[in-house]
């Protein structure tokens, strides 16, 4: 019986998968020394930490150990330039671009951030060696990695597998059966005007998160009858506005981190409420549940982990610890106050707040102990 992770996307959010899966580690340890997890899936920042726990397939403590290593001791410049040079070279290309670019031609500008360490970092921390090998014993049914294409607008999910897996195609999400590499992976991390876009072939691929509204779909289509997925949205209850106050105009930065949430935080939790009314419905025996696209792949169990607290939150606790150009740049846009948190959440790479991040994965999974030994214990 097919077991699935499946991780969300969110930049710098993602630390809050490593304690969970740090809890994860701990108790699937009682079984087995290898992951636990025969289908994995990642989009964003959740395809980095899904490609690595590939990468160690057969050791899933040190797998998870090396990704605790990571993001613990993360930085800033780890992932993202920050030094004046580059600030200033990209602001200009940026200002060029929009103020002279009818003139002398645009294109200059490929994104707000230069992430070349971020690509450096990936190609060291992920090896497909082991990845090869574990499919190939069919200890690994599949990974897969999801990113946005910018010439067709559609979600496509790269499926590396064990023979007989079928590509996909729905509306406006295809999968595709190819071997993964660090290119799928950066490219599916590549938060859009944030991050420049990554070649894959001949098209040009952004964060998989944009299009991708349904990320429990990729699991269900690989055959996977159990799923343990992990969100980066705090399931807060939505307080109504206060209608006695005047509003002001939105700046850019509250603006910016709403189009990221949308991006984000809403469809984990939208696709697992959809799976368990599917599941439901299967129940019930109702011929309905075909309807959502999994009725085929039947009813699936399993359990999501979401953060008790809200990260943007906490964020703004450690939004000094930015560095000079990042705040300068964040304050243009009118981010600092507390209407613009949930941006900074997405970029603080720092490691006071991905360890909190972590100590707080670790503590909701803990609280979910009885739900994860379900589904990892279960045959």
């Amino acid at each position: 019986m097919s077991t699935a992770l499946v991780l969300s996307g969110g930049g710098a959010r993602a630390a809050y998968q490593v304690g969970v899966l740090r809890r994860i580690a701990e108790i699937s340890a009682k079984k087995s020394p290898k992951c636990p997890f025969d289908i994995l899936c990642g989009a964003s920042a959740g395809a980095v930490n899904a490609a690595a726990i590939a990468s160690r397939f057969y050791d899933f403590h040190l797998a998870v150990q090396g990704l605790d290593r990571i993001w613990a001791n993360m930085l800033v410049h780890h992932i993202y330039r920050t030094d004046v040079v580059s600030f200033i070279r990209i602001t200009s290309a940026w200002a060029s671009d929009l103020g002279l670019g009818a003139i002398i031609g645009a294109g200059k500008v490929k994104s707000l951030l230069d992430t070349t360490p971020l690509q450096l970092l990936v190609k060291k921390v992920l090896t497909f060696d082991i990845v090869n090998e574990a499919i190939l014993n069919g200890d690994l049914r599949a990974i897969a990695v999801t990113a946005t294409s910018y010439s067709t607008g559609k979600a496509v999910t790269f499926v590396h597998g064990v023979e007989g897996l079928k590509p996909w195609s729905r509306v406006r999400r295809i999968g595709i059966l190819q071997p993964i590499n660090v290119e799928h992976v950066l490219a599916s991390s590549a938060i859009p005007l944030l991050f420049p876009a990554i070649k894959v072939g001949n098209e040009y691929y952004g964060d998989g998160s944009i299009r991708f509204h349904t990320p429990l779909s990729p699991a269900a289509r690989l055959g996977a009858k159990k799923i343990i997925a992990v969100g980066v949205r705090h399931s807060k209850v939505e307080v109504p506005p206060d209608v006695s106050i005047d509003y002001n105009y939105p700046p850019v930065g509250q603006m910016a981190a709403i189009l990221l949430n949308s991006i984000f935080l809403d469809n984990m939790d939208a696709d697992w409420e959809n799976l368990l009314r599917v599941n439901e419905l299967l129940k019930r025996g109702s011929g309905a549940a075909n309807l959502a696209g999994r009725g085929e792949a039947g009813i699936i169990s399993g359990c999501l982990i979401s953060p008790s607290e809200d990260i943007g939150l906490i964020a703004a606790e450690y939004e000094k610890r930015l560095p000079l150009t990042i705040r300068y740049f964040l304050r243009g846009l009118g981010v600092g106050k507390e209407e613009g948190t949930d941006l900074i959440s997405y970029l603080l790479f720092h490691a006071d707040y991905t360890r909190t991040l972590i100590d707080l994965g670790y503590h909701d999974a803990c609280a979910m102990d009885d739900e994860i030994e379900t589904v990892l214990m279960s045959s």
